[in-house]
């Protein structure tokens, strides 16, 4: 990840439990938001775009990210568009291309995206000012259940052994032929994901054995990151009260 610009920011240098709550309320916010609030929608991406200017966060960076997870989005969202769309009082049920065109369904499709989009966006910025360990140890600050904030940072953590534990498997399938049929290749794609899981499942109990050998409690051991000053409650608090006068207006 690139690292944050050394130049002082008070968003940027902002306590990272300040800007979890911050997130959080975001996130929340554009999920409740109607359908169709593109006004709405605009003024929080608007917020958002002012705050990482702020924070110095680069465009690259967040475009980079959604580029990523845009195909993601786009089919996890397509249930919005496909689903019933619902009157009044009873299912109106549109048949075929009709439903699909429909303004309603539109609508509803482009609000799920919008919302997805700024809340990855959102997300994305405060990786970036914080990085991975100090959001990991706000959110123990913060009065997550510390088995869920230890699997989190344990999950990412050896997200990388798994990628290169991947990468020798289809090393390994290419020195061997591809098949030239499709279902072949599909069968092969599925033996190898059962036997990628079989062989992390039995990593991960080596490295729970070594980890309990080593006197590992289930509380991470991770260095306080920041202070909470008046004036990072004080932006937190505008950002979370803009945010939600947004919402409700």
């Amino acid at each position: 990840m690139t690292r944050p610009p050394s130049r002082p920011s008070l968003v940027r240098d902002m306590d990272v439990r300040a800007k979890l709550v911050c997130m959080f309320t975001y996130v929340l916010c554009v999920v409740l938001l109607p359908t169709g609030a593109w006004a709405r929608f605009g003024a929080l991406a608007v917020l958002l775009g002012c705050t990482g200017a702020a924070a110095r966060v680069p465009a690259s960076f967040v475009l980079s990210r959604l580029g990523l997870l845009l195909p993601v989005i786009v089919l996890a969202t397509a249930s919005a568009w496909l689903s019933p769309v619902l009157g009044p009082s009873d299912a109106v049920w549109v048949p075929g291309i009709e439903r699909m065109l429909s303004g309603h369904a539109l609508a509803r499709y482009g609000s799920v995206l919008a919302g997805a989009a700024l809340s990855l966006a959102c997300v994305a910025s405060v990786l970036y000012t914080s990085g991975f360990e100090s959001l990991v140890w706000g959110l123990g600050r913060l009065g997550v259940p510390r088995v869920l904030v230890a699997l989190v940072f344990l999950s990412v953590r050896y997200l990388d052994v798994l990628t290169d534990e991947a990468r020798r498997m289809v090393r390994a399938r290419d020195s061997r032929g591809r098949p030239p049929r499709v279902a072949a290749r599909a069968r092969v794609a599925g033996a190898m994901v059962g036997s990628l899981f079989i062989r992390s499942t039995e990593r991960a109990e080596r490295v729970g054995h070594a980890m309990s050998a080593r006197g590992y409690t289930g509380d991470l051991p991770l260095v306080r990151r920041s202070s909470l000053a008046a004036a990072h409650v004080a932006w937190a608090t505008a950002f979370c009260a803009i945010s939600v006068a947004v919402t409700w207006m």
